[in-house]
């Protein structure tokens, strides 16, 4: 499991963070959730810390899946979520809108 990620904040596009972690080789794409995005859209250009959580996102009604990293601002915010998507019928990602 991932616990936290660490890099620099390239850009925000949507409810996305594009984040490059080390040295560069790789961006990883993060969703996160839509009260913090004023907050993060400061910081582009610097290192910041997320909180993740990997989630695997049905595509084609369940018949295949797509990892999606979701980034929090800290571990309690992260535990929150945890908590909040185990009401019955919210979703991930209507949990990150909300």
């Amino acid at each position: 499991m991932i616990h936290s990620l660490t890099g620099t904040l390239l850009s925000i596009d949507g409810q996305t963070a594009a984040i490059c972690p080390g040295g560069g080789a790789f961006t990883l794409e993060v969703l996160v959730p839509a009260y913090w995005l004023p907050a993060l859209a400061t910081h582009a250009g610097e290192s910041i810390t997320v909180f993740c959580r990997l989630h695997l996102e049905s595509q084609n009604q369940g018949a295949s899946f797509a990892p999606r990293l979701l980034g929090f601002p800290s571990a309690r915010d992260r535990a929150f979520f945890e908590l909040f998507t185990s009401v019955k019928g919210l979703g991930q990602r209507r949990a990150m809108r909300a």
